[in-house]
């Protein structure tokens, strides 16, 4: 759930789009909107500050209240500037502001926090200590010089300071009420985007649901939730989805990767059990987005605040659904409301005694479930072992030397990066991970019964990026690094009436409604991906990150054209991934005119929320 960028990559000479109405969706969190009321509440923040040097300086000796004075002043700076590290770094990453929830959530467990970033925790803090105690000494001395306070205060009556104080506070109050009554999110002011994450447009890692359009598109799920029927026919079979984070299908073995990432899903694909999918994209290339277009089956653009989620659909056949998800859920973009109402939810917020990422709280909480009684049953589950912020292991790495590449460029040493062999092999031993705990999960699953009649799906939100084009981690891109991601489908006691993986580049979006037919149950009407048991698919599939939004066209299915453009930059991109897999070349300037132009089109629509249509 992380964007990291360390680059000056070639962007393979990306041409500058002359359509101007491409500059339709620039960044929320760079308007011009957002200056003024910002600039309001900094200049109410010094006038708090004011304030009780104010009293303070009235009350007591001059050298106490000098001290006091730059104490309350050096915190004040400290967690200003603290603050907007904190905004960039949210910006950077994840392409919104950091939320009060989100930060807390993981000031709880800071040290594990920085264990999982490759960061020494007590050395920071003591840096973090010296450059406040730094701050105190430059602010005392300046005060000690330049303190207009005192001076003003002895000049000045008492009464008049009383008065003073009394509209000082009576401003800062109605100021206060003022802030906390208009709420400046849709400004995309960055304090209202921190205390007040959900009342602004929902903003999934940079990829924001206007509001208007999320209601049109909430009122078409609610249609479709009334038209949908069950069919009392179909095979109510167990279902086991597994969501890696950050996994990428070429570093698996069922993908021919080399090295010895995944050695029980070998064996499972060893012994036949494994039907792999390849060439599966993601819709975007973060969490958020990725696991609400799997659960809804609807590309960033159809996204709305009502979606008519796989899990809503298996309820209705009176399945039992368990989320078991490791990684704070709750807290990041609100990811636990998208999944409705389930029978029970568990994610790093709710587990005390671990750190957040950490997998074991998914084997553990699997424990505690009972053998399975014979009810229908989907289990979702979510791991971080592949992620750049997962729990840190005390113990040698299998790939060595490895390198957390999570720092950015001017920390992290460049000589380490050259070859991304170090930052490869972090990479590498997360993947290990993940595949032993996943081996834990099918056993512990199968000693339950949870196995006897079920279908298990291991796929990914997203991919990750391991140096290519410069970049790093993901949220960064819609490189075929970022977006890919595998998709693993076995069955536990049964065959399988029908084949799947007969489209070429399927969609995550398809996810859901292969499930679906695989059980011999309908999907929504409204869900855009299409069952990859049916060989016929969609003229078209959609992917955004960010300013960057493109399609798939697959109307050729010899040469299967990758479209996007960057709405900042006017750039487009066009690569025929048939012949072109890694993305080598830019074709644009090769594209007729015609087909450069549908595509633009269809873009356009995408960005104006508009769904396009085929």
């Amino acid at each position: 759930m992380v964007r990291l960028v360390a680059s000056n990559g070639d962007r393979c000479g990306g041409v500058v789009v002359s359509a101007p109405a491409l500059s339709l969706e620039y960044s929320r969190f760079a308007s011009p909107a957002a200056i003024a009321p910002h600039l309001h509440l900094v200049g109410l923040t010094l006038l708090a500050v004011v304030l009780p040097r104010l009293t303070v300086t009235t009350l007591l000796p001059a050298r106490l209240s000098r001290f006091l004075a730059a104490l309350g002043t050096t915190s004040a700076l400290f967690s200003i500037a603290l603050y907007y590290a904190l905004v960039l770094i949210g910006l950077r990453s994840w392409g919104r502001v950091l939320s009060w929830d989100l930060f807390t959530s993981y000031l709880q467990q800071l040290p594990d926090l920085a264990a999982s970033l490759g960061i020494a925790f007590v050395p920071a803090l003591v840096v973090a200590v010296i450059l406040y105690l730094g701050l105190f000494a430059a602010v005392f001395l300046y005060l000690r010089k330049y303190d207009w306070i005192n001076p003003f205060s002895r000049r000045v009556s008492k009464s008049t300071i009383g008065a003073l104080l009394i509209c000082g506070v009576a401003l800062v109050a109605i100021q206060v009420a003022e802030f906390l009554s208009l709420r400046w999110t849709l400004q995309s002011e960055p304090v209202s985007l921190t205390l007040f994450p959900v009342e602004a447009s929902r903003a999934f890692e940079g990829n924001a649901i206007d509001l208007l359009s999320a209601e049109k598109l909430g009122r078409e799920n609610d249609t479709a939730r009334s038209a949908y029927r069950v069919d009392p026919s179909a095979e109510k079979r167990n279902l086991i989805l597994i969501v890696v984070d950050a996994l990428r299908p070429d570093h698996l073995g069922p993908y021919a990767y080399p090295r010895a990432t995944t050695p029980h899903l070998d064996a499972l694909d060893a012994a036949g059990r494994i039907r792999k999918l390849t060439n599966v994209h993601a819709s975007c290339g973060d969490s958020a987005c990725g696991l609400l277009g799997l659960a809804s089956s609807r590309f960033v653009h159809e996204f709305s605040d009502r979606p008519f989620v796989l899990q809503e659909v298996l309820k209705r056949y009176g399945y039992r659904v368990h989320m078991i998800l490791s990684g704070d859920h709750t807290n990041f973009y609100d990811l636990k409301k998208i999944y409705g109402p389930v029978d029970s939810y568990y994610d790093g917020a709710d587990a005390r005694a671990y750190y957040k990422n950490n997998d074991q709280l998914v084997l553990d909480r699997l424990a505690t479930f009972p053998a399975w009684d014979g009810a229908p049953t989907m289990m979702q589950f979510h791991l971080m072992s592949a992620h750049v912020a997962r729990k840190h292991r005390n113990m040698p790495p299998v790939f060595a030397p490895e390198v957390n590449y999570i720092l950015p460029g001017d920390i992290l040493s460049w000589a380490s990066r050259s070859s991304n062999a170090a930052t490869t092999n972090f990479y590498d031993n997360g993947v290990l991970e993940a595949d032993r705990i996943i081996d834990q999960l099918l056993k512990m699953l199968e000693t339950k019964n949870y196995l006897r009649n079920s279908l298990v799906v291991i796929t990914a939100d997203h991919g990750e990026s391991l140096g290519e084009f410069g970049l790093f981690a993901h949220a960064n891109s819609v490189h075929e690094q970022v977006l890919k991601i595998p998709l693993l489908m076995l069955a536990y006691g049964y065959s399988p009436a029908r084949p799947v993986g007969r489209r070429a580049f399927p969609s995550q979006v398809d996810i859901a409604p292969t499930i679906l037919a695989e059980f011999g149950m309908p999907a929504p009407e409204n869900w855009s991906g299409r069952p990859l048991q049916e060989t016929a698919g969609p003229e078209f599939t959609y992917f955004k990150e960010h300013s960057e939004a493109g399609l798939l066209d697959h109307r050729d299915a010899g040469h299967v054209w990758k479209y996007w453009t960057n709405s900042r930059t006017r750039e487009e991109f066009a690569f025929d991934l048939s012949v072109d897999a890694d993305e080598s070349r830019n074709a644009i300037a090769t594209v007729p005119a015609a087909l450069a132009s549908e595509w633009r089109q269809r873009i356009l629509r995408t960005l104006s929320a508009e769904p396009p249509r085929d």
